[in-house]
């Protein structure tokens, strides 16, 4: 008669979990130590088969969230990013000719930025300030936290996880809702 395997413990599950994530980071050329970082949680190794490792991503809120959102929401999500990108001069890859100059010492401004400027503050005075205030924290963190549940927790005050995802998924909803009327309008 075949003798049953002592289930393991609690302990013994998360180490050959880290285990196997080290082993994960060290095949994709990452440090094998940072598996065990509170802030490689939201690094998802993907695949090809059981043994090999194909790629890593970072999950921020919205893709972690995206199966469950509102049509239109995970779009809107990356639309304010990539205009919050913009706006900032940090996606802009077109002509390097200045068309807009603030003029002084301060930083130059072109039309794409202020464009992409008027967009943000149009889309986020429809959603509220409560919405506009949670998305931009989960693009641009002010203040470094672990995940976008911190984050989360931070602009609601809610702890709950379910509750957290639900506030994400609600002012994507929102956001998608303001980029409709503006287009409709």
């Amino acid at each position: 008669m075949k003798r049953r395997a002592k289930p393991k413990s609690p302990t013994q599950i998360l180490a050959e979990r880290l285990a196997r994530r080290a082993s994960d980071f060290e095949a994709l050329g990452l440090q094998p130590e940072a598996a065990a970082l509170a802030t490689s949680e939201a690094v998802e190794v993907r695949r090809t088969g059981r043994a090999n490792v194909a790629g890593a991503r970072r999950l921020d809120a919205f893709e972690s969230l995206r199966e469950g959102m509102a049509p239109g929401g995970y779009d809107a999500a990356r639309r304010l990013e990539a205009d919050l990108r913009l706006r900032r001069g940090e996606a802009d890859h077109g002509r390097s000719l200045v068309r807009v100059d603030g003029g002084g010492d301060g930083p130059v401004l072109l039309d794409r930025q202020l464009a992409a400027g008027r967009r943000v503050d149009a889309a986020l005075a429809r959603v509220g300030a409560r919405d506009a205030w949670l998305l931009c924290e989960l693009i641009y963190p002010s203040v470094e936290r672990v995940g976008w549940r911190q984050t989360v927790a931070h602009v609601t005050g809610e702890r709950h996880s379910h509750a957290q995802a639900a506030a994400v998924r609600a002012a994507c909803a929102n956001l998608a809702a303001a980029y409709e009327i503006r287009r409709a309008g």
